[in-house]
């Protein structure tokens, strides 16, 4: 609890945001690093920078900003990225079970 003057409490009241953007900032590494145990680091990281297009997002629902050609451009690009970038994996890890897998006739393989 701050108890100070009525000049300092704008300075009191930035020292809570301060502290409320730093648990949010660690919440999101956090959950940043969880994944990286689920999902490959390069899949993660493309991800992450997808914030550009929640903070657009979020400042045009929240805050009423207007959505120019640009940046509805550069969300459109965005999305396009990422669908192929999970599309690609998709397909790489069907090919992998796939090969995992053994057809009629196989031997499955030992792994050591």
């Amino acid at each position: 609890m701050c108890r100070i003057s009525e000049s300092q409490s704008n300075h009191c009241h930035e020292l809570s945001t301060h502290g409320q953007d730093c648990i949010l900032s660690l919440s999101a590494y956090t959950v940043v690093l969880w994944a990286t145990h689920y999902v490959a680091v390069g899949t993660v990281s493309a991800l992450r920078e997808t914030s550009v297009l929640w903070a657009a997002v979020i400042g045009r629902v929240f805050l009423g900003e207007e959505l120019t050609g640009r940046k509805i451009g550069s969300a459109i690009l965005i999305c396009c990225g990422v669908i192929l970038l999970v599309g690609s994996n998709a397909a790489k890890s069907s090919a992998e079970t796939s090969s995992a897998q053994p057809t009629v006739g196989q031997r499955p393989k030992l792994q050591a």
